[in-house]
């Protein structure tokens, strides 16, 4: 037979070899397309927030209303840009990390990572800190 093999004592022909190498190179490479971007994607699954990531996203996001309040009322020229840039930092973090609507609880009620964030956007907004409030926003459509 011309085109035909032994394999393991039984004769195969060729052309069935061929196409079912293809065949299982077709669903390798199509497994490999559809997996990779999952694979490549470094996003692991937003978790929610624990009692340690809330009280530090209420303490960044207090801080800012603080240092912008601060600037507001007069009590100070500017305000200390690091300290904003660290709570910025850490609330654009957040939002790479946690789930931006599950609910948690501070001392005063409930709230959420977006919540907060929108509460020191408006005050970053508002001429304390445009920049980092350009930065927090785009962390938040993401």
């Amino acid at each position: 037979m011309e085109g035909a093999y032994e394999q393991g004592g039984q004769i195969v022909h060729r052309l069935s070899a061929l196409r079912s190498l293809r065949d299982r190179l077709t669903v390798a490479i199509a497994v490999c397309l559809v997996g990779l971007p999952l694979a490549c994607d470094s996003d692991e699954p937003k978790v929610t927030p624990d009692q340690r990531d809330a009280r530090r996203v209420v303490a960044a996001a207090s801080d800012v209303l603080y240092q912008c309040l601060a600037v507001e009322a007069g009590y100070t020229d500017r305000v200390d840009a690091r300290q904003v840039a660290r709570d910025v930092d850490y609330l654009v973090r957040s939002w790479d990390r946690l789930r931006p609507d599950s609910r948690f609880r501070t001392q005063t009620g409930s709230t959420t990572l977006r919540q907060q964030s929108r509460v020191a956007v408006r005050r970053l907004e508002a001429g304390c800190a445009p920049e980092e409030a350009a930065r927090l926003e785009e962390a938040m459509e993401e």
